[in-house]
């Protein structure tokens, strides 16, 4: 869950889509794109989505850990998913709250506290286990389900994670270890949010009402650890759960601090202080290859770095113009020196992570190579301008947020390669508060070319495709490019209602569209990153591990 402009899930429905939960999204864009992305009382290049780094997995011995520290750059306001979804929050909460079904390592969804049943294209069933149990030793029921799910759907809550549940009719409890979702229409995404929502304990939660998330009432869950310590500005501690449900990690006590500066953290590393972290800063990962007794590595990212294009205004509604700054673009000398390598050029809005979902490996490769591309080529970007309304060259603003450093130097590029064919750019650096309010939430405020990144929830090529290409406001939020082609609009709905070959025929058919008309050009797909401590291996690494109970997946290295 990388997280260059904050993260909330979008679906590929319309919902109401509250300002505090569109702030989330956006609200981080400035960290990945700086150089950090990313996306809670006890008893190397790839071609393929998955790809874990081989820099950090290797076989484990079965060695107990007494304790871990591992650390983050930014704090989180709440436990509760409801007050606080971000990346950080995710690393946090993850440890010790499950959900009812799981993004496996193939990012494909699993069973975990339950078995989910597609009923139908709108009923969604979940049979609970029996064995799962709460950190104080009662038992996980569907009332405690229902609850977990139905009180974001309260208005009063302005829940962060509504735009997940929106589309949800009817939470019920069928049984004591049955639960049936209803939808008011089909949605193909909605199993993702059923990998999000993370179970909570009613009668605590109800208990502890609008402190519920804070330090004075953590949530009682049913992951692998009790979180017995939080602070809102320094981390959480974790014990192991004796009642948990699963395999338990060999990790028996974990801390995970809040430390601003990556280079701190680096250091601390490497002395043996700090175990590691998540999201290393892009211009930090070559210093961390160097650092003795410390590793990184990188898996495919979900996150595009892209240009948008603010298409009802003049010279930009121009396809030629359009194209010709395409042709501008160094996408491969950008992955190199500006991603350090840890990205890809991106062909499209959706990333290789997002096909996964709903393609083989191999298949995502064909589709891929056939959508329309553009080369860093001047020539031809001179012959797109001369064939332009503006032949003779013109001049405009591109904006990009103050603290993101991978976006500053993308436009930077961008802008002496436009200047070569006669085209200026004006480079405005403005606060990311500005950047979101004028120019990224659709319809803008203002109109300009904007270069920024966005983080990914789910690997579903809706992910991407309803935010920017819809002219729904309340689906295509950030659609602040204008775009409102007729054919994509009426693709967008209908893949709400097929599955299979159908729907994936659709969704590249929007992709395909949308590579030609260029309402955005998509620039690099910049990968997860991570670092550990040289005596340790994290295993299954990828761009969703903070979805998931990670530290399962660290032990000590067996060398």
């Amino acid at each position: 869950m990388a997280d260059p402009e904050g993260e909330i899930v979008q679906t590929a429905l319309q919902y109401q889509i509250n300002r505090r939960t569109l702030l989330k999204r956006l609200g981080q864009a400035g960290l990945l794109a700086a150089g950090g992305s990313i996306l809670v009382g006890c008893g190397g290049e790839s071609t393929s989505a998955g790809v874990i780094s081989e820099n950090l997995s290797g076989p484990v011995t079965s060695d107990s850990i007494s304790s871990l520290n591992w650390s983050i750059t930014k704090s989180a306001d709440s436990l509760d998913i409801a007050q606080s979804f971000t990346s950080q929050t995710g690393v946090l909460s993850s440890l010790g709250y499950d959900t009812l079904v799981i993004l496996d390592h193939e990012l494909q969804i699993a069973p975990w506290t339950a078995t989910m049943v597609e009923s139908s294209l709108v009923e969604y069933r979940f049979d609970l286990r029996e064995d799962v149990k709460f950190w104080d030793g009662t038992r996980l029921t569907a009332e405690d389900v229902v609850w977990s799910y139905a009180r974001h759907l309260d208005p009063e809550l302005s829940s962060a994670v509504i735009s997940l549940l929106g589309n949800v009719e009817s939470v019920k409890a069928v049984s004591d270890s049955q639960v049936m979702i209803t939808l008011s229409s089909p949605d193909p995404t909605f199993k993702y949010a059923a990998s999000i929502i993370q179970i909570f304990k009613k009668a605590q939660g109800i208990e502890a009402g609008s402190a519920f998330g804070s330090p004075t009432a953590i949530p009682i869950g049913t992951g692998q650890y009790c979180l017995t310590e939080y602070t809102t500005g320094g981390g959480i501690t974790g014990e192991l759960n004796p009642y948990y449900w699963g395999v338990a990690p060999s990790i028996q006590k974990i801390s995970v601090k809040v430390v601003e500066n990556p280079e701190t953290i680096r250091v601390a590393t490497q002395q043996g202080a700090n175990d590691g972290m998540f999201d290393v800063p892009g211009a930090q990962l070559s210093q961390w290859n160097k650092t003795p007794d410390v590793r990184v590595g990188t898996a495919t990212g979900l996150s595009p770095l892209l240009l948008r294009f603010p298409m009802t205004v003049k010279p930009f509604d121009d396809l030629k113009v359009r194209q010709a700054i395409a042709h501008c673009i160094d996408r491969e000398g950008i992955v190199k020196s500006v991603l350090a390598g840890a990205g890809e050029p991106a062909v499209g809005l959706p990333s290789r992570g997002h096909w996964q979902g709903v393609l083989s490996n191999g298949e995502i490769d064909l589709f891929l190579n056939s959508l329309p591309a553009y080369s860093f080529d001047l020539d031809r970007a001179r012959s797109a301008l001369a064939a332009s309304t503006v032949s003779g060259g013109f001049s405009a603003d591109i904006y990009v947020s103050t603290d993101a450093d991978i976006s500053i130097k993308s436009a930077s590029s961008l802008a002496a390669n436009a200047a070569m064919i006669g085209i200026k750019l004006n480079l405005k650096v403005i606060s990311l508060n500005e950047l979101q309010q004028d120019y990224l939430i659709a319809p803008g405020k203002k109109q300009g070319l904007v270069l920024s990144s966005t983080a990914p929830t789910y690997p579903d090529p809706t992910d991407m495709l309803s935010p920017f290409f819809s002219s729904d406001p309340d689906i295509g939020y950030l659609n602040a490019s204008g775009f409102a082609d007729p054919a994509v609009q009426l693709l967008l709905q209908q893949q709400r209602g097929v599955r299979g070959t159908e729907r994936v025929d659709l969704l590249q058919q929007i992709t395909r569209i949308g590579q030609e008309q260029l309402p955005v050009a998509p620039i690099a797909w910049i990968n997860a990153t991570a670092g550990i401590r040289g005596n340790y291996n994290l295993n299954d690494f990828d761009a969703f591990t903070y979805y998931r109970p990670w530290a399962q997946t660290i032990g000590v290295a067996n060398s």
